[in-house]
């Protein structure tokens, strides 16, 4: 009987911590945290004032829990990810986009991000970041011992492919509605691939199919019309 009640407690107390968690992280992702007070994700929990205080001692320790809790979170869903695609031909532009749909089904996570950028710029200096780093750095190493990836610097490899995906990562904060998951990922996979003058031939290819789609159709259109004028 002592043990289901104190299972119970556990419980409890677990619900009311993810409780808190969830309401911190819709008010640091409408507020952010300079302009939010414990009392508005209180009022977002529903729970006591007491209660919160229970489990933290003030919003930047909800904060700093959340943050982690978060980095973890894309920390081991990137890395299932990066499993998921390794052996496929086209591994680097689904890590790409594996590692955006993150986001696109964790839209709350980007809201954070956004309205917390000076914290979360500062992650890369206080050291939280390193685990992610060193696996990327470790990924690269692997890429090119397998032969998928050209041989170059890993360490700044790591460093520009990391910088690169965080301002990607702003731009679909920013633009939404016009941010393309594939073709942005398709994108980083030619230019990390092959450069510049890669991602110059893959653009224009695509250009030149289109045009070729686009002159196609005029074709098929100008002929039924012509067999509708005969008619």
């Amino acid at each position: 009987m002592k043990t289901k009640k104190f299972s119970k407690r556990e419980e409890i107390k677990k619900n009311n911590r993810q409780q808190i968690l969830q309401a911190a992280l819709k008010v640091f992702g409408e507020l952010g945290i300079d302009a939010t007070h414990v009392r508005d994700i209180i009022r977002a929990t529903g729970l006591s004032s007491g209660t919160f205080y229970n489990y933290f001692r003030s919003k930047q320790e909800v904060f700093d829990v959340l943050l982690d809790e978060i980095i973890l979170d894309i920390h081991n869903k990137s890395r299932n990810a990066w499993n998921k695609v390794l052996n496929s031909g086209e591994y680097l532009k689904e890590s790409f986009e594996e590692f955006f749909n993150i986001f696109h089904q964790n839209p709350s996570y980007l809201l954070f991000f956004y309205k917390n950028q000076h914290k979360v710029r500062n992650l890369r200096y206080e050291g939280k970041l390193n685990s992610i780093l060193q696996n990327l750095e470790n990924d690269i190493e692997k890429a090119i011992q397998q032969g998928k990836t050209p041989a170059v610097p890993v360490k700044f490899m790591t460093i520009v492919l990391f910088g690169t995906i965080f301002e990607m990562l702003a731009e679909m904060i920013l633009y939404p509605e016009t941010f393309s998951t594939s073709e942005v990922s398709e994108n980083l996979a030619s230019f990390f691939q092959g450069g510049i003058l890669s991602l110059s031939l893959h653009t224009n290819a695509k250009n030149i199919s289109t045009s070729l789609s686009n002159f196609s159709s005029e074709i098929l259109n100008l002929l039924a019309k012509q067999k509708k004028s005969k008619n």
